[in-house]
């Protein structure tokens, strides 16, 4: 099939977006709960729960290039991108259901075993969401067919990274039953069987075209030389590069900044929430600074891309227990208006 002559089924673009969403629904878990796993939890030093996070990300960067360098060469008569949701799929899911799982190990085996299953998690992650991205310009010959992909992607994804966010530790604290161990790891283990499925069925019903030209590829010299004029990749990658820095360290730390900053463990187990959560009205107290903390983040303030931003005010607003959906710029003015004291 040489060319899209039909534009693409709903259930088509639904399977796209559930390739994303699969992926943030286990990634997201991973880099948001990981350090506290391993160190809360699973029970090792901060120090080599640093080094552990740290090899694992300088290790995995070098396994990107060849993740695309093996997608390219790919033969199937399934394409070259499709082919890797199949094949991946379970390797992914069994190790990301295997580093919140905890053996019965110590010392040296321990950390070990924490690098290990982390790190292969990582690179699986990183070969099942490369072809997410790859796929779309195979996907259909019609630019505006592809927009509408990328726009349901897009959705996927956010949805994805909604309910980790918003009820992973809900979810550890109903599963566990007091127990964190069991409970980080029996719900990991429903959002790899989720995630699996869902990949299955982006292979079964996405199908890449221009399948004539699957053996033509550009030689990977050629693709550095042409990179050297092209300076708004250039910036892109860097602008992605440090967003994503900042993403990943806002969200990892959440957690530890709202258990032993703000002294508040049971507001990290039932009310965190993502910048696409729903509304938590309920206002918790600092008794060490006499803040206020509220959480107003809701799915009507997705605009303002603050994700998960926590106004904190010294002495304002004590009267009010509630807050609605609508309130982060509210709370903001007010908080200027009638105490001129407060920070986020």
């Amino acid at each position: 099939m040489s060319k899209n002559q039909s534009g693409l089924s709903l259930k088509n673009r639904v399977a796209y977006a559930g390739t994303d969403a699969a992926g943030n629904l286990l990634y997201c878990t991973l880099t948001s709960f990981i350090n506290y796993y391993h160190t809360d939890v699973f029970g090792i030093s901060i120090g080599t729960a640093a080094v552990i996070a740290l090899l694992v990300r300088i290790i995995n960067i070098a396994t990107v290039p060849l993740w695309g360098i093996t997608i390219d060469k790919t033969k199937s008569k399934y394409g070259k991108s499709r082919p890797w949701f199949a094949r991946l799929a379970i390797p992914f899911a069994v190790f990301m259901a295997l580093t919140f799982f905890t053996p019965g190990l110590r010392g040296t085996s321990k950390v070990i075993y924490a690098g290990f299953t982390y790190l292969t998690a990582s690179i699986l992650y990183t070969g099942i969401s490369t072809p997410i991205t790859s796929i779309l310009p195979n996907l259909s010959n019609d630019s505006y067919e592809r927009t509408k992909l990328n726009s349901f992607r897009m959705i996927g994804g956010n949805v994805g990274y909604f309910i980790t966010a918003t009820f992973t530790l809900t979810l550890v604290s109903v599963l566990g039953q007091g127990n964190r161990q069991r409970g980080f790891f029996c719900t990991v283990l429903i959002y790899a069987v989720v995630s699996a499925a869902m990949f299955f069925f982006a292979f079964k019903n996405t199908k890449e075209v221009n399948m004539e030209d699957a053996d033509k590829s550009l030689p990977i010299k050629d693709c550095f030389k042409a990179l050297k004029s092209n300076w708004p990749w250039v910036i892109v990658v860097i602008g992605s590069m440090f967003y994503w820095l900042g993403n990943s360290t806002r969200t990892s730390s959440l957690i530890y900044y709202s258990r032993y900053y703000l002294k508040c463990p049971g507001f990290d187990a039932d009310d965190r929430c993502s910048g696409y959560s729903i509304p938590y009205k309920k206002i918790i107290k600092n008794s060490n600074n006499d803040s206020w903390i509220f959480n107003c983040i809701g799915w009507a303030d997705y605009a303002w891309n603050i994700g998960k931003t926590f106004c904190v005010y010294s002495r304002c607003m004590g009267d009010y227990k509630y807050w609605n959906r609508n309130c982060c710029f509210d709370a903001i003015c007010n908080a200027v208006r009638y105490s001129g004291l407060w920070r986020i």
